[in-house]
């Protein structure tokens, strides 16, 4: 096989070799590199010791309510971090009680609004809501159904179309 239009105007010769298939055998391909997630002890560490997550130095929030909801899969517990600084910068972050995300949507999504409606009737103004991934969605949702008690959602990592509606 030869590709042409290089940058020195020279054909490439490409060799593709393939192996010989095995009856029987699934052939995986490469792993996933995993040598990041070693560090991630040291990474907390870092976080923690930061002065933006002291907040020092970062702009004082307005005391509004503030609902974190986690992904597919995940809980309240490892959005804790997220929550606490929002506290120490001055929102009133809260959880979403979810135990675990994972079930019928429309019950999940049921129980993120009454736990929305019941953070908003104790504070000024509308929440913003933070998801994470599947928890973005159900943010983006909220947003549209409720935009009375919702003044911004904010999607981390999460899969979403252009058109909320």
């Amino acid at each position: 096989m030869t590709l042409a239009g290089t940058h020195s105007g020279q054909p490439v010769s490409l060799r593709i070799r393939r192996r010989p298939r095995v009856a029987g055998v699934i052939e995986q391909g490469p792993m996933p590199p995993l040598g990041g997630e070693a560090v991630a002890g040291f990474e907390l560490a870092r976080l923690i010791a930061s002065p933006v997550y002291l907040g020092m130095g970062v702009p004082r929030g307005d005391g509004r309510a503030v609902l974190v909801i986690p992904g597919f899969l995940g809980n309240d517990e490892y959005l804790r971090p997220l929550r606490g600084w929002l506290r120490r910068i001055g929102y009133s972050a809260h959880a979403s009680g979810i135990a675990l995300n994972v079930g019928t949507l429309s019950v999940l999504f049921s129980n993120l609004l009454q736990r929305l409606e019941f953070i908003t009737s104790g504070s000024p103004g509308r929440a913003v809501v933070i998801g994470h991934s599947l928890g973005g969605i159900f943010a983006r949702g909220l947003a549209v159904l409720r935009p009375n008690l919702v003044a911004h959602a904010i999607c981390l990592g999460s899969p979403l179309g252009s058109n909320p509606r």
